[in-house]
Protein backbone atom coordinates (compact mmCIF):
# COMPACT_ATOMS: atom_id res chain seq x y z
CA UNK A 1 0.00 0.00 0.00
CA UNK A 2 3.30 2.15 0.76
CA UNK A 3 4.72 1.46 -2.27
CA UNK A 4 1.73 3.23 -4.34
CA UNK A 5 1.61 6.29 -2.40
CA UNK A 6 5.81 6.29 -3.02
CA UNK A 7 4.85 5.93 -6.65
CA UNK A 8 2.48 8.24 -6.65
CA UNK A 9 4.80 10.91 -5.04
CA UNK A 10 7.50 10.14 -7.26
CA UNK A 11 6.59 12.09 -9.93
CA UNK A 12 6.30 15.96 -10.03
CA UNK A 13 2.77 15.93 -12.14
CA UNK A 14 1.39 13.72 -9.78
CA UNK A 15 2.17 15.47 -7.02
CA UNK A 16 0.36 18.70 -8.21
CA UNK A 17 -2.22 16.48 -8.77
CA UNK A 18 -2.68 15.10 -4.89
CA UNK A 19 -1.66 18.89 -4.02
CA UNK A 20 -4.62 20.79 -6.03
CA UNK A 21 -7.06 17.41 -4.77
CA UNK A 22 -5.54 17.47 -1.24
CA UNK A 23 -6.14 21.58 -1.26
CA UNK A 24 -9.28 22.08 -2.84
CA UNK A 25 -11.05 19.03 -2.58
CA UNK A 26 -13.42 17.26 -5.39
CA UNK A 27 -13.03 19.21 -8.65
CA UNK A 28 -14.31 18.55 -12.43
CA UNK A 29 -11.68 17.21 -14.96
CA UNK A 30 -11.88 21.13 -16.26
CA UNK A 31 -11.08 22.49 -13.19
CA UNK A 32 -8.14 20.06 -12.41
CA UNK A 33 -6.54 21.00 -16.03
CA UNK A 34 -6.25 24.59 -15.09
CA UNK A 35 -4.92 24.21 -11.99
CA UNK A 36 -2.47 21.50 -12.83
CA UNK A 37 -1.44 23.51 -15.50
CA UNK A 38 -0.82 20.35 -17.80
CA UNK A 39 -2.06 19.26 -21.31
CA UNK A 40 -4.72 17.42 -21.33
CA UNK A 41 -2.81 14.16 -22.57
CA UNK A 42 -0.56 14.28 -19.63
CA UNK A 43 -3.12 14.73 -17.16
CA UNK A 44 -4.95 11.81 -18.45
CA UNK A 45 -1.74 9.82 -18.60
CA UNK A 46 -1.18 10.66 -15.08
CA UNK A 47 -4.75 9.83 -13.15
CA UNK A 48 -4.60 6.27 -14.63
CA UNK A 49 -1.39 6.18 -12.88
CA UNK A 50 -3.07 7.04 -9.73
CA UNK A 51 -5.65 4.61 -9.35
CA UNK A 52 -6.32 3.72 -5.99
CA UNK A 53 -4.82 7.02 -4.70
CA UNK A 54 -7.70 9.08 -7.06
CA UNK A 55 -11.11 8.07 -7.80
CA UNK A 56 -13.12 9.11 -10.85
CA UNK A 57 -16.70 10.67 -9.41
CA UNK A 58 -19.86 12.02 -10.75
CA UNK A 59 -18.66 15.82 -10.06
CA UNK A 60 -15.06 14.89 -11.15
CA UNK A 61 -12.34 13.85 -9.57
CA UNK A 62 -11.39 13.61 -5.84
CA UNK A 63 -8.56 11.27 -3.40
CA UNK A 64 -9.25 8.23 -2.07
CA UNK A 65 -8.11 7.54 1.53
CA UNK A 66 -5.21 6.06 0.07
CA UNK A 67 -4.78 9.80 -1.81
CA UNK A 68 -5.47 11.34 1.45
CA UNK A 69 -2.47 9.45 3.17
CA UNK A 70 -0.65 10.98 0.26
CA UNK A 71 -1.74 14.47 0.32
CA UNK A 72 -0.67 14.39 4.07
CA UNK A 73 2.67 13.28 3.63
CA UNK A 74 3.23 15.50 0.55
CA UNK A 75 2.17 18.66 2.81
CA UNK A 76 4.42 17.41 5.60
CA UNK A 77 6.81 17.76 3.08
CA UNK A 78 5.54 20.20 1.72
CA UNK A 79 5.52 22.52 4.97
CA UNK A 80 9.27 21.35 6.14
CA UNK A 81 10.86 21.47 2.77
CA UNK A 82 11.45 25.47 2.23
CA UNK A 83 14.14 26.42 -0.26
CA UNK A 84 16.76 28.67 1.15
CA UNK A 85 15.96 30.92 -2.07
CA UNK A 86 12.10 31.06 -0.96
CA UNK A 87 10.97 34.76 -0.41
CA UNK A 88 7.31 34.31 1.70
CA UNK A 89 5.13 37.47 1.76
CA UNK A 90 2.43 36.96 4.50
CA UNK A 91 0.86 37.31 7.62
CA UNK A 92 -0.70 40.81 6.54
CA UNK A 93 -4.15 42.36 5.79
CA UNK A 94 -3.61 43.23 1.96
CA UNK A 95 -0.47 42.76 -0.11
CA UNK A 96 0.00 43.81 -4.10
CA UNK A 97 1.97 42.08 -6.48
CA UNK A 98 3.26 44.17 -9.43
CA UNK A 99 6.57 44.60 -11.47
CA UNK A 100 8.57 45.92 -8.66
CA UNK A 101 7.73 43.62 -6.16
CA UNK A 102 8.30 40.66 -8.72
CA UNK A 103 11.63 42.35 -9.79
CA UNK A 104 12.72 42.86 -6.44
CA UNK A 105 12.73 39.57 -5.67
CA UNK A 106 14.49 38.83 -9.27
CA UNK A 107 16.90 40.86 -8.31
CA UNK A 108 17.59 38.74 -4.79
CA UNK A 109 18.02 35.57 -6.56
CA UNK A 110 14.41 34.99 -4.88
CA UNK A 111 11.45 32.79 -5.67
CA UNK A 112 8.22 34.75 -4.21
CA UNK A 113 5.16 32.65 -1.94
CA UNK A 114 2.43 34.94 -0.83
CA UNK A 115 0.56 33.13 1.92
CA UNK A 116 -1.65 33.66 4.89
CA UNK A 117 -2.57 37.38 3.40
CA UNK A 118 -6.13 38.48 3.80
CA UNK A 119 -6.59 40.74 0.58
CA UNK A 120 -3.97 39.59 -2.62
CA UNK A 121 -4.48 41.99 -5.54
CA UNK A 122 -2.28 41.40 -8.57
CA UNK A 123 -1.51 44.58 -11.26
CA UNK A 124 -3.25 44.10 -14.76
CA UNK A 125 0.21 45.45 -16.13
CA UNK A 126 2.45 42.51 -14.23
CA UNK A 127 4.68 41.01 -17.08
CA UNK A 128 4.08 37.58 -17.52
CA UNK A 129 7.79 36.53 -18.35
CA UNK A 130 8.49 37.95 -14.77
CA UNK A 131 5.54 36.53 -12.86
CA UNK A 132 6.65 32.75 -14.14
CA UNK A 133 10.06 33.05 -13.66
CA UNK A 134 9.56 34.60 -9.95
CA UNK A 135 6.11 33.74 -8.22
CA UNK A 136 5.36 30.18 -7.24
CA UNK A 137 2.47 30.35 -5.33
CA UNK A 138 -0.56 32.44 -3.59
CA UNK A 139 -1.71 29.92 -0.77
CA UNK A 140 -4.08 30.47 1.96
CA UNK A 141 -5.70 34.00 1.10
CA UNK A 142 -9.17 34.98 1.96
CA UNK A 143 -9.40 36.76 -1.72
CA UNK A 144 -7.15 37.45 -4.77
CA UNK A 145 -8.20 40.03 -6.92
CA UNK A 146 -7.12 38.55 -10.26
CA UNK A 147 -6.72 40.76 -13.45
CA UNK A 148 -8.83 39.12 -16.17
CA UNK A 149 -5.71 39.40 -18.83
CA UNK A 150 -3.56 37.02 -16.27
CA UNK A 151 -6.44 34.64 -14.89
CA UNK A 152 -5.27 31.72 -17.04
CA UNK A 153 -1.59 32.30 -15.53
CA UNK A 154 -2.25 32.65 -11.98
CA UNK A 155 -5.01 29.93 -11.73
CA UNK A 156 -2.47 27.28 -11.13
CA UNK A 157 -0.69 29.12 -8.51
CA UNK A 158 -3.93 29.93 -6.29
CA UNK A 159 -4.46 27.25 -3.60
CA UNK A 160 -6.79 27.74 -0.85
CA UNK A 161 -8.39 30.93 -1.66
CA UNK A 162 -11.66 31.33 -0.89
CA UNK A 163 -12.57 33.84 -3.21
CA UNK A 164 -11.25 34.77 -6.56
CA UNK A 165 -12.49 38.17 -8.46
CA UNK A 166 -11.04 38.31 -11.88
CA UNK A 167 -11.28 42.12 -12.59
CA UNK A 168 -11.06 44.43 -15.36
CA UNK A 169 -11.50 47.49 -12.81
CA UNK A 170 -10.07 47.28 -9.77
CA UNK A 171 -12.87 47.74 -6.68
CA UNK A 172 -10.44 47.73 -3.80
CA UNK A 173 -8.13 50.33 -3.23
CA UNK A 174 -4.48 49.35 -1.75
CA UNK A 175 -4.33 50.94 2.12
CA UNK A 176 -8.30 50.60 2.28
CA UNK A 177 -9.29 47.01 2.96
CA UNK A 178 -12.63 48.59 4.09
CA UNK A 179 -13.37 48.80 0.27
CA UNK A 180 -12.51 45.09 -0.11
CA UNK A 181 -15.25 44.42 2.38
CA UNK A 182 -17.62 46.49 1.07
CA UNK A 183 -16.81 45.06 -2.34
CA UNK A 184 -17.04 41.74 -1.08
CA UNK A 185 -20.57 41.53 0.62
CA UNK A 186 -22.06 43.62 -2.99
CA UNK A 187 -20.77 40.23 -5.02
CA UNK A 188 -22.27 38.06 -2.25
CA UNK A 189 -19.06 36.97 -0.53
CA UNK A 190 -20.46 37.78 2.72
CA UNK A 191 -18.41 34.96 4.86
CA UNK A 192 -15.08 35.96 3.40
CA UNK A 193 -16.02 39.63 3.85
CA UNK A 194 -16.72 38.90 7.49
CA UNK A 195 -13.34 37.17 7.77
CA UNK A 196 -11.51 40.15 6.75
CA UNK A 197 -13.09 42.13 9.15
CA UNK A 198 -12.45 39.73 12.22
CA UNK A 199 -8.82 40.27 10.81
CA UNK A 200 -9.10 43.72 10.84
CA UNK A 201 -10.33 43.82 14.40
CA UNK A 202 -7.43 41.56 15.71
CA UNK A 203 -5.32 43.44 14.12
CA UNK A 204 -6.14 46.55 16.07
CA UNK A 205 -6.08 44.93 19.51
CA UNK A 206 -2.77 43.70 18.93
Amino acid sequence: MLDRVFEALSHEVRRRIIEVLGVRGELPYSELLRATGVESSTLSFHLKRLQGIVIRTNQGYSLTALGKRAWSILSFSLSRKEAPELLIQGERIELWIDDALLESAYKRGKKLAVRNVAIVGIDRGTSTSLMRRVLVEIRDVLVAYVPKNLFSELQPLLFGVMAIIPYTKLNWKLGYPLTAVEDLKKRGYVRVAEEIEKRLKKDRNT
